[in-house]
């Protein structure tokens, strides 16, 4: 059996894989295209790889590439779920959790409806910007939208977690309008939410333009 391909070994894979001004020193961000960073992460998903040296956040393309590898991996869902317990509790950048939650199998939603409660309780705040991404990806389509309504936190103050649920609700609106504005019409949103969320409906071309005059009557004082 050969030897595990260890962090330095895929660290110097990136090396390869940056655009040549970046290749002299090693900068917390390679600026690797996503394309690139999907293939290797891949690559390493299933293979034999020595984690152990492996340091949070210390670059910004290898912690990609160890949520990334995950995601992809044939691990089962109990074992993703934990190893995401402790990967977004030392996160530091909102696209960590959404290059994880967009990677993860789509045939999942049963099972995270019974994870992503706990993850919108942490006390970590991607943990939490976790949970609501994948209620996104994975409750607004079909789902019962009970299910969102009782996650959210409607005084969340954590930018990139507010931000998401801003985007969670967007997408509510866009997607299932009636039941949306039966939620908003009750809710005890925070400014700050409701601003972002009226922002990204109004953003979306997804809106007509007299929903997007509509929704400025959400934004609160």
């Amino acid at each position: 059996m050969s030897s595990p391909m260890t962090v330095q070994d895929i660290i110097q894979r990136l090396y390869q894989l940056a655009p040549f001004n970046k290749r002299n020193h090693y900068p917390y961000n390679l600026k690797i295209k996503l394309g690139p960073i999907r293939l290797l992460s891949k690559e390493l998903a299933n293979a034999n790889v020595d984690w152990s040296d492996f340091a949070y956040n210390i670059h910004y393309d290898l912690t990609l590439v160890y949520g990334l590898s995950m995601a992809y991996s044939q691990r089962s869902l109990e074992e993703k779920w934990i190893f995401y317990r402790a990967y977004f509790k030392d996160a530091t950048d909102w696209s960590f959790v959404d290059g994880v939650a967009v990677t993860l199998p789509k045939n999942i939603g049963e099972e995270v409806i019974k994870v992503i409660p706990e993850f919108a309780k942490s006390s970590f705040p991607y943990l939490r910007r976790f949970a609501y991404v994948l209620a996104l990806i994975y409750v607004v389509p079909k789902k019962p939208l009970d299910i969102v309504w009782s996650l959210i936190d409607e005084q969340e103050a954590v930018y990139h977690v507010y931000m998401a649920i801003a985007w969670l609700l967007a997408e509510c609106f866009i997607r299932r309008k009636s039941e949306f504005l039966e939620y908003i019409s009750q809710s005890h949103l925070a400014i700050w939410i409701r601003q972002k969320m009226v922002s990204k409906i109004r953003d979306s071309y997804r809106v007509s333009r007299e929903d997007k005059e509509f929704v400025k009557e959400l934004r609160g004082n």
